[in-house]
């Protein structure tokens, strides 16, 4: 599986962040690896993006969250 497709994944499994908000993510960001890359300032900026959904975005590592999830449902 791609990075890309990787950090999809991920960005499905942040805590406060539902379909919309990916897509509205990714649609400003231009791929899912590029949020998690994105600066605090750019990513304020895109409607439906607060500071707390920032800090939870920043704080979240998009390989352990995948890994974490790997772990409980067996996902391959």
């Amino acid at each position: 599986m791609d990075q890309n497709r990787l950090a999809l994944l991920a960005l499905h499994f942040v805590p406060g962040i539902g379909d919309f908000l990916v897509r509205q993510l990714v649609s400003y960001c231009g791929s899912a690896e590029d949020v998690f890359k994105l600066p605090k300032s750019k990513l304020i900026k895109i409607p439906g993006v607060g500071a707390s959904t920032i800090s939870t975005l920043k704080s979240s590592n998009p390989f352990l969250v995948l890994s974490i999830k790997k772990r409980i449902t067996g996902f391959k």
